[in-house]
């Protein structure tokens, strides 16, 4: 049954999931996560599992270098 707690629910979650897709979706572009062509399942996870940390220390260069300057 849909009461409204449920519907408010609902609208968080996709809210979330529209959130992380949409990170994903910019990076996979920007550091061309799209052309990951890994034979393996375990491989293309290793693949996308060091673009996204190379992301994040990108990130957190940008955010520190400017203090050390």
């Amino acid at each position: 049954m849909n009461t409204p707690e449920r519907l408010e629910q609902l609208a968080e979650d996709k809210a979330e999931r529209t959130e992380v897709e949409g990170v994903f979706g910019m990076s996979k572009r920007i550091y061309n996560a799209d052309n990951i062509r890994a034979k393996l399942p375990d491989t293309g996870e290793s693949w996308t599992a060091a673009c996204f940390f190379a992301k994040n220390v990108a990130k957190f260069m940008r955010a520190v270098a400017p203090a050390t300057l």
